[in-house]
């Protein structure tokens, strides 16, 4: 967490169900007094407000920046109750997550009527099924965009083990998670990345990708054509 703040990052996504995520990043930060230094998102499986009470109680805080509605599976689902704890103050912004292609229709459906102010949706230089219809939807109802494994679970890693940064590359990134990362960031829909570590020096890496220029269109098509490749 303080390699993240060092290299200029705030966001820090968690949810409910993550294990115990939600008391460890409580705990380190109120130790750390840095709570006003980060923008804190978490999930929850429902509009339960049992749910909601346990989250906050395990963080530490009486308001997170971002309240997402996790998982979404149905077109039918809604977010008025979760508008209403933003009204109450209880969050800032409220939004919906998916990591299942298979829910892509209700991720589009929930998007268009509910607009909310966040979508985070699984997308990677090698999963870019969100480019077809969920990026250009949230555009369009002004959400911004979470991206979920940028690293596409640690497969482009492995795709890319023991082999050179293209110096083409070069001009944009300075290790592979960056250009990885920075795929992503070049799509001028994508509001952040989450890419998930326990390692500081990766964080600090990942952090790297914040900073100097983004892929143009052209640099991307490139960077797919490359990864295609291998």
């Amino acid at each position: 967490m303080q390699a993240l703040i060092r290299g200029g990052g705030r966001l820090i996504d968690t949810a409910s169900t993550y294990g115990d995520a939600e008391i460890v990043l409580g705990k380190v930060t109120a130790a750390a007094g840095v709570r006003d230094k980060l923008f804190i998102a978490t999930k929850l499986e429902s509009p339960d407000a049992q749910e909601l009470k346990r989250s906050l109680a395990r963080l530490k805080t009486a308001r997170v920046d971002l309240l997402q509605l996790h998982n979404v599976t149905s077109k039918q689902q809604s977010l008025e109750r979760f508008r209403e704890w933003k009204r109450q103050g209880v969050c800032r912004y409220v939004g919906i997550t998916s990591t299942s292609r298979r829910d892509y229709p209700a991720v589009e459906a929930v998007l268009k009527r509910e607009k909310p102010d966040f979508v985070q949706i699984d997308y990677s230089l090698d999963n870019r099924g969100a480019e077809k219809g969920i990026l250009p939807l949230a555009a369009e109802v002004r959400a911004g965009v979470l991206t979920a494994v940028p690293y596409g679970n640690g497969r482009l890693f492995r795709l890319v083990h023991g082999k050179e940064l293209p110096d083409w590359a070069r001009v944009f990134a300075n290790s592979w998670g960056q250009f990885f990362l920075k795929y992503l960031l070049g799509d001028p829909r994508v509001t952040a990345v989450i890419p998930g570590t326990g390692d500081p020096g990766h964080m600090t890496d990942n952090a790297g990708a914040m900073r100097g220029p983004l892929p143009d269109p052209d640099q991307r098509r490139r960077m797919i054509e490359f990864i295609e490749s291998l």
